[in-house]
């Protein structure tokens, strides 16, 4: 349906009304590239301890979920970037910021741990999985996991709005323009904001 619908779009337009739409979505998928790229200097891969934002839908996963399984398995990550982040960045003592997404409002609304290191994504191998990836191997993995391990919930979760609008947290990589994906790195002065809020 959706095709079809932007199909019939197309067709109405010019040549040269085509060529600028174009032009202009090409600019904006470069625009939220460099955005993509600007979150790289965010991790310092000397520091010894890293933090991180990762995102859940509360109807899918949630902090309470978390909260009673203690710790989880974070698998199901299908975006080159995040997956980067997952494989190079992340190790066994990092922290965590747990966000809930496409919720109203979203708001980061616990603190987790790393608690193991990276590892071959399971739901990557397993043929009943809606991530299945039959280009993905236990022996060569596409895709990686770590278990997140339950800290605390917040008490007064922190709204995405306040974060755009609080001036010590608005250059926070979540609060930016086009910047959708799941797993993200986050400041240290960021994170015990939170931590100590």
């Amino acid at each position: 349906m959706h095709i079809k619908f932007w199909l019939g779009i197309y067709a109405t337009l010019s040549t040269r009304e085509l060529s600028n739409l174009l032009i202009a979505l090409n600019k904006n998928l470069l625009s939220v590239s460099l955005k993509m790229r600007n979150l790289l200097p965010l991790v310092d891969m000397k520091q010894e301890k890293r933090y991180w934002l990762l995102k859940s839908e509360p109807t899918c996963y949630s902090i309470d979920d978390l909260k009673h399984d203690k710790k989880a398995v974070w698998s199901g990550v299908r975006n080159y970037q995040a997956r980067n982040f997952i494989r190079d960045g992340m190790k066994k003592g990092d922290g965590v910021l747990f966000y809930h997404s496409s919720s109203n409002p979203s708001e980061v609304v616990g603190i987790a741990k790393i608690v193991s290191n990276p590892f071959s994504d399971p739901t990557a191998s397993n043929k009943k999985s809606e991530y299945f990836d039959p280009k993905s191997t236990v022996e060569n993995p596409i895709w990686y996991a770590v278990e997140v391990g339950f800290v605390k919930k917040l008490q007064n979760p922190v709204t995405l709005q306040r974060i755009k609008t609080d001036n010590s947290l608005k250059n926070m990589a979540v609060a930016q323009k086009g910047s959708r994906l799941s797993v993200m790195p986050v400041l240290e002065k960021h994170f015990h904001f939170f931590e100590n809020f």
